[in-house]
C-alpha cells in the first residue's frame, strides 16, 4: 500500500493551525467593532488612583510618604479594578525597582462572586517594558493583577492600558507565546498522528507497507 507522505501531513498542521489562527483574529476584530458599536470596550487608559490595593502601601522614608512610589508589603499583593466591559488586551506600565518574580492578571467574568485561579493570565513583555496580556476578547466584570511574587518590591504605576488602541491587522499577529505553540502543536499532533496510524495500521501508514499480511 501507499506510504504515509508525512511531509504532507506536517504541511497540512500547519495550514490548519494557520486556518485557525485567522478565524480566531477574525472572530476578536468583529468582537470587537460589534461591542465597541454598543460602548462596551471603551479604551482606558486607568491611573493608580483609578485602583484599589491589597497589601500595597505607599512608600516612606523616615515616615515622609515618596511621591509616585508604592512598596509591596508581602508577597501576596495584588491591585484591583472593578468594571463590566469586553476587554480584548491589558498593558501594565510599571517601574520596579527590583525583579518581581512572577507578574500575574486574573479576571471575573459577571456572575462571579470572586476571582478564580483558573482564570489566570501570564504577560509578554514588549519593546517598552510593559506588561503586556492577552485576554483574548472576553465580557470581564473585574481584574486583579499581582504585580510581584516576592514581596518589597518598590513600584510606581505609570498606567493600566484597558483595550489600548491598535491597527485592525493586529488581531492577527501572534506574541511571543503564541508563535511558540503555532510552531510546535502542529509539529507535534502530525507526528502523533502518524505514529497512531502506524500502530493501528491504518491504509497508507508506514506499518501497514511494511506488513505483508496488509499488502493487496
Amino acid at each position: 500500500m501507499k506510504r504515509l507522505n508525512r511531509k504532507k501531513l506536517v504541511l497540512a498542521a500547519y495550514l490548519a493551525a494557520a486556518v485557525l489562527w485567522l478565524i480566531q483574529g477574525a472572530a476578536a476584530l468583529a468582537q470587537g467593532v460589534w461591542y465597541g458599536s454598543r460602548g462596551q470596550a471603551p479604551s482606558l487608559e486607568l491611573t493608580e488612583s483609578d485602583l484599589e490595593f491589597s497589601s500595597i502601601v505607599p512608600y516612606a522614608i523616615d515616615y515622609e510618604p515618596v511621591p509616585g512610589w508604592l512598596v509591596s508589603t508581602d508577597a501576596d499583593s495584588h491591585m484591583y479594578w472593578h468594571q463590566q466591559l469586553w476587554v480584548d488586551t491589558v498593558v501594565l506600565d510599571v517601574e520596579q525597582n527590583k525583579p518581581a518574580g512572577g507578574v500575574e492578571l486574573y479576571y471575573m467574568e459577571p456572575g462571579q462572586a470572586d476571582f478564580s485561579p483558573r482564570q489566570v493570565l501570564y504577560p509578554e513583555r514588549d519593546e517598552a517594558g510593559r506588561y503586556v496580556f492577552h485576554l483574548g476578547g472576553r465580557m470581564i466584570s473585574g481584574l486583579r493583577i499581582d504585580p510581584d511574587s516576592v514581596g518589597g518590591v518598590l513600584m510606581s504605576i505609570k498606567s493600566l492600558q484597558i483595550n489600548p488602541p491598535m491597527p485592525w491587522y493586529q488581531h492577527f499577529v501572534p506574541g511571543a507565546g503564541e508563535w511558540m505553540l503555532l510552531l510546535l502543536v502542529p509539529l507535534v499532533l502530525s507526528a502523533l498522528l502518524a505514529e497512531a496510524a502506524d500502530l493501528l495500521g491504518i491504509p497508507g501508514s508506514e506499518e501497514s507497507r511494511s506488513n505483508p499480511a496488509t499488502k493487496e
